[in-house]
This record gives C-alpha cells, structure tokens and sequence, in this order.
C-alpha cells in the first residue's frame, strides 16, 4: 500500500473541522501519517529512511510557524531534494497557503533549485474571493491530470467552491514567477487585466519529483474529484499500464502477476471487461495509458468495434503497445507485444523542452531563420507533447523590431518568413498579417523564382487566395532551367509541385536530385538531407507512379536515412547535443527528426520495437554472461586458493620436518666433535709426555693391537653423522 506523509496546521484543525483532510485522504485508499507542529522536526528523518511515496502538505500549513522554519532549515531542504528525485521521482503536493501570500518572501525554497523561484501572491486589495473566472491552462484540458481518472470541468470546481457553506470563495491567491519551461499551467483565472493567474500548476520533470502545486482550497472544499486526480499521480505515477479482465478470472498465475505488480508500485488500473469498456475506451483515445494488457482468455477481435479500432490507431501510431496473452489450461504459454513506437519519439521530447525553454528567452539557436524553419516544421507535427505556440509572444515582439511598412528591413526572403509566423500566430485576417502580404504581393514578381515559390509556399499553406501569384508560378514551371538547379532549387521547386498538382517535370527533378546525393546519401548537409527526404516521401504519398520509379525513389529516401542515423551515432556529445543531437541545433535536428518520422509511415515492420528488445536482452544476457564468467573466476580463485592452501600445509610439514633433523643433526654433530676432541686428547697427551721412545710402542699398542676397539670407536661415530649425511643428501636432491 501506498504511505503518504500529511502536514497539517494543528490550530487549523481544533478551530475548523473542514482543516483535517485524514478520513478524505485515507479514503482514496492510502496509508497515511500525519505532521504537525509536534512532530515535525521527525519528517525529515522518516524521508531520509524514504519511508513515503508523497507527502501532502495542507492549506494553511506554512501558517505555523514551526512547520514552515522546519520546511526553511538547510538539512530539511537537502534531505527533501534528495528525497523527491529518488526512485525516479517522488510526489509531493502543496496546497493553498494564505499566510506565505502575505510575506515579503513567499517562495518554497524547499523544491529543488529549478522550480523554488515560484511564489504565492495574495489577491489585490479590493478583489473578493469568489471573483474570477478559472479555466484550463493552455490544452491543459487533454492533460492526464485534468482526465484521470475523473473528467475535470473548471465550471464544477468554481461551482463547489462558491457552494461550500463553510469556506465559500474560489481562491485567495495565486501563483507567480512560474516558468513555463519547468510548470505546466493546469488551472487559471483569464479575468483579470494580468494575462493569467495559475492556480494548479504542475512540474513538466516529472522523474526529479512529480511536484503539484494548488493555490485552491482542494483539501477544505472538499473538491474530491480534482484531488484524487491529483494524488492518484503524485502519490502512484503516472498510470501507464491498462489491464482488461474479467471479475470471474480464475487464472491463479494472472492475480500472482498483479500481486506482484502491486507490490512493486508499478502504477496500472484494471479495467473489468463486463461494465468498464466504455471508460477503457475513452482512456484510451485520450493517451491516458501507454500499454494496453488484454487478460487470460481476452482477444482484441471480441472487444467492441471502437474500442478495437482505437486500440490498432494507437498502435500504429506508436502511442500504445499491446499485450495479449495465449492462455493455456490456465496457465501462460506465451505472450505477444504489438506496436509502433517511434526511434525518434524521444529525441522530440527532449528537443521540445529545449526549444520551449529557447523560446521563452527569445530566437531558437540565437537565429531568425534557425526559429523560422524549427517552428515551420513543429506546426506540420501531430506528435508534440506540448504546444510551442503560447511561447510565441516573446518571438513576435523581436521580429516587429525589423517591421518596416508591413516587411522585414524590406528583404523580401525575411518578410515572406514573416508573413508565415503572422498568419500561422495572428491569423490572416489581423492587420498586420494583411500588411505583410500586401508589400510581397505587390514586389514577388520582381525577385528571382526560387523566392516566388517560396512565396507561394507560405501562401498557399496559409490558405490566402491570389490569382496573380499562381499565374506567376504557372510561368515559373514552363521555364525551367534545369542545368543551373541547385539541390535547394530542385527542392523549393518539387515542394511547389505537390501544393500545386503540377507533376509535368516532377520525375525529371527527381532523378536530377537524385544525381547530386552523395555516396554516403547527403545532400550538401544534414538540413537539406532530412528536407530532401521528407519530399521525396511526400511524393510517394501523394503521387501516383509506376513501380520502376517508386522503387528508384525508394532507393534515394533508403540512403538519405541512413546517413541521417549515421550522424546521430556519432554525434559528437556536449551541453546541446543533449537535446539537439544534430549538428547541435534545433532547426537541423527537428528536420531530421520529421525525416525519421514520415520514413517509418512507410515501412511495415516496427523496427523501432525490434532494436529495444534485441538491445536490452542483449544487454540482459551480456550481464549474464558476465555474472557467470565472475563466478567461474571466483570458483577458479577458490580451487586455486584451496591449491595454495594445501601445498603450504605441505611446505609447512616439510619444514617442520627439516628443522627437527637440523636440530637433531646439530647435537649429535657437537657430540661426535665431542668425543674426537677427547679421544685425541688421550692419544696426543701420553705421547707428547712419555717421549719418543714409548711412541712407537704406545702406537703399536693402541692401535695395532686394539683394533677391535677402533672398529667399535668408528662404528659410533659413524651412527652419529649417519643424520647430517642424510639431510645433506636430502638438501641436494632438493636443489638438483
């Protein structure tokens, strides 16, 4: 079960009984413990121990003085930061808090760095409680917070808000200095003279803390729907997986793989088959889950028509994998994974954020025409996590800088880019949309053929009748100068031909486009490689040809791709290439990303899924194979330990052995130098004494006649050096 840790003001609670949000929070179904003033100082140590998934921190908290100074304090903050970027990411949610409002220092400087600039603002003097309007943020209504698992509706907060007969009010304050690069804006108030005031915002990382922030009342007001959505991913995550059953499953080994899901937190919901399709189905069409697990006995052909074709959209559009599994007597023999996911799926996200953050600040990569061309194939991509457009503002305040009567510092290239972003952002019918057109219109025809077409391009993508300008096309066509054609010229020149539905010189640009690719499949560079690719597909999609050509054409597009996935694998890795890993900007690496998109619309095959699944076992049996040959080395180390163990038990004894005949061989050595020493002194002695005379006599006698006696002498002394002799033959055979 899920453990949350609960702040809440103790004096709020004993004076309001609507301040305890206990038995409303256990109700969703979570463990819960709560903080106040009392034990406070104790959280800190309980999220070092990582004993919760969230912490909840309750209106008016931060009025205590204790809970707030505990939240302010240095090891507090370091624990927290740490705490809420672990395990891919910690919840905690902070909700309204009226006395933070009011101080000169409002922010909550306990969030990590990136995010601790946002602080509350009190309401202006004169403004009541129940004025305002609140709304969605921006698309904030297909947000997962605002659909899962209730269906938020704005209008029904204000209205439960206004109706609590014990607190009625919408809000007291709200939230500033949200950067839009780091929040996303789930709830606002549009009716006032500011532009917004957010009043739920959510962290955009969500794996450095899934961090929500609530200027409403949600815990008081008792807004139970918007605040299960709110925990249900603070607290779980994010719901990626759906699981499709049935109430009468039998099948012991599925509840053992839900038992386990549950018991590793991995957020999912199980959806049963005899009352909750319709809601499966509408989760499904709003992306709510990234993977759809069909039961034991459960196939796609027997579910309800629109449920099965919304499932296969999403499929093919890489939005959601399918698992089916083929049951047999009970238990699993086999499971199947079907879908599309994209290879270039994650490199937009990251490049979006970036791009996000570039536009808050100004031009993307520092330029006019980098942001021109990125924004132009953004508008043309339906697989954005988010849109650009309310970054825009920032973008149009720069370029009306360079307004001069209606063009850009009248260059003729420049203004029909800006008549582009005009339209596309203020609409063809604003004044100044009209301006612009107006000094192209009147100056096209003096400019090269390349510009008109561009011209014509924008205009036609804009949707802006004018016969004159298709009556200059029309001309351009007819002249054609293929020998001077660049590869920019051929592909200005093929887009025109497609938005017109002239395809009279349309195979002759090709296989002339085709003459200046490159060995290696470029065009002069990564930026007109991915746009030369990304026409040529157009082509095949929209144009009928006969099989020789398409194949041809199918060629030229196979080498341009590969050249473009070449040079993301050796990109060279910095700061930009993070995001941008082509070239290092967004403008080349959107273009390549739109390439990689629109060439796997035309292959079958999810090769994407492929790569993954050979990468990771790869990576799995490489891990394997490495554990196994660590634990061969170590049994290697343990018979060559025991080895060396047993040969020194060996030398040991050897040793041993040696010693004692050392020592052995050492006295009876003494003893016999010993008796020598007194034999000769008794022989020595009498002869130096007696004289010469005696000395033949004397030798005769001892030695002559008492040769028994010698025999028995030597044959001691014999059996005294028998030991040395031994162990210096011992010691020699050693050596040799």
């Amino acid at each position: 079960m899920y453990k949350v840790a609960l702040i809440q003001n103790q004096s709020e609670m004993l004076h309001y009984g609507y301040a305890d949000a206990r038995t409303l929070i256990k109700n969703f179904g979570y463990q819960l413990e709560l903080y106040t003033a009392d034990n406070i100082d104790n959280l800190g140590l309980a999220l070092s121990d990582d004993k919760y998934d969230a912490i909840i921190i309750g209106s008016n908290s931060f009025n205590d003085k204790t809970i707030r100074e505990e939240f302010e304090k240095n090891y507090f903050i370091n624990i927290f930061q740490t705490w809420i970027q672990s395990n891919g990411g910690r919840g905690c949610l902070c909700m309204h808090q009226l006395r933070l409002a009011s101080e000169k220092n409002s922010s909550l400087m306990f969030l990590p760095e990136y995010l601790n600039n946002v602080s509350a603002v009190k309401r202006l003097p004169g403004e009541k409680s129940a004025d305002g309007n609140i709304s969605f943020g921006f698309k904030a209504e297909k947000h997962n917070l605002c659909l899962y698992p209730n269906k938020i509706n704005p209008q029904n907060i204000k209205r439960i808000a206004l109706e609590y007969k014990s607190l009625p009010g919408i809000y007291w304050h709200y939230w500033s200095n949200v950067n839009l690069s780091d929040w996303e804006i789930l709830i606002n108030d549009l009716s006032t003279d500011e532009n917004f005031r957010p009043l739920i915002i959510n962290s955009r990382k969500p794996d450095q803390g899934r961090i929500v922030l609530s200027a409403l009342t949600l815990d008081w007001q008792k807004q139970e729907d918007v605040l299960q959505n709110i925990l249900t991913y603070v607290v779980e995550g994010k719901h990626s997986t759906a699981i499709l059953s049935s109430y009468d499953n039998t099948n012991r080994s599925f509840e053992y793989f839900m038992s386990i899901l549950r018991s590793k937190k991995t957020p999912f919901r199980n959806y049963n088959i005899s009352d909750q399709l319709e809601i499966l189905t509408n989760s499904i069409l709003n992306n709510i889950h990234n993977i759809l697990l069909l039961g034991p006995n459960i196939s796609l052909s027997e579910l309800p028509s629109n449920l099965s074709k919304n499932v296969k959209e999403k499929v093919n559009e890489g939005k959601l994998k399918l698992i089916s599994i083929k049951d047999t007597d009970g238990d699993f023999s086999s499971f199947s994974v079907f879908g599309r996911e994209r290879s270039a799926q994650e490199l937009l996200y990251a490049a979006e954020l970036k791009i996000q953050s570039e536009l808050h600040t100004g031009y993307i990569d520092g330029s006019f025409w980098s942001t021109i061309e990125t924004l132009q194939i953004l508008n043309n991509l339906d697989r954005l996590q988010s849109s650009y457009k309310q970054f825009i503002s920032k973008v149009l305040i720069l370029m009306s800088k360079h307004d001069k009567n209606g063009s850009y510092d009248e260059v003729f290239g420049a203004t029909c880019a800006l008549l582009w972003i005009r339209g596309i952002h203020l609409g063809i019918t604003s004044y100044k949309t009209e301006e612009t057109f107006q000094w192209i219109k009147e100056r096209i025809s003096e400019y090269e053929s390349r510009e008109q077409l561009q011209a014509y391009l924008i205009i036609i993508e804009l949707k802006i009748e004018s016969a004159v300008i298709n009556e200059l096309v029309e001309n351009i066509f007819k002249g054609i100068d293929f020998d001077s054609l660049s590869e920019i010229d051929i592909i200005v020149y093929l887009k025109a031909m497609i938005a017109s539905n002239n395809t009279n010189f349309l195979l002759k640009l090709i296989f002339l486009l085709k003459d200046k690719q490159k060995e290696n499949g470029s065009w002069i560079d990564l930026a007109t490689t991915a746009t030369s690719i990304s026409v040529l597909i157009d082509i095949l999609l929209h144009i009928q040809l006969d099989k020789l050509d398409k194949a041809s054409i199918e060629n030229i597009i196979y080498n341009g791709v590969n050249y473009i996935q070449n040079s993301l694998q050796s990109a060279t890795v910095n700061v930009n290439n993070e995001c941008y890993p082509w070239d290092g900007k967004a403008s080349t690496t959107v273009k390549c990303i739109n390439a990689l998109f629109r060439y796997e619309e035309l292959i079958s095959l999810p090769v994407n899924e492929l790569i993954k699944f050979i990468t990771k076992n790869k990576n799995k049996i490489s891990s394997i194979s490495d554990s196994r040959q660590a634990l061969s080395i170590l049994n290697e180390m343990k018979d060559e330990n025991t080895n060396l163990i047993n040969k020194s038990n060996e030398l040991k004894i050897k040793l041993l052995k040696k010693s004692k005949i050392s020592r052995l061989s050492t006295t009876y050595m003494s003893i016999s130098l010993l008796f020598g020493y007194i034999l000769l002194s008794i022989i020595i002695v009498p002869l130096y004494n007696l004289g010469p005379e005696y000395s033949i006599s004397l030798i005769k006698i001892v030695f002559i006649d008492a040769w028994p006696s010698h025999i028995a002498i030597m044959g001691a002394i014999g059996a005294l050096l028998a030991l040395p002799i031994k162990k210096w033959f011992i010691n020699n055979d050693e050596r040799e």
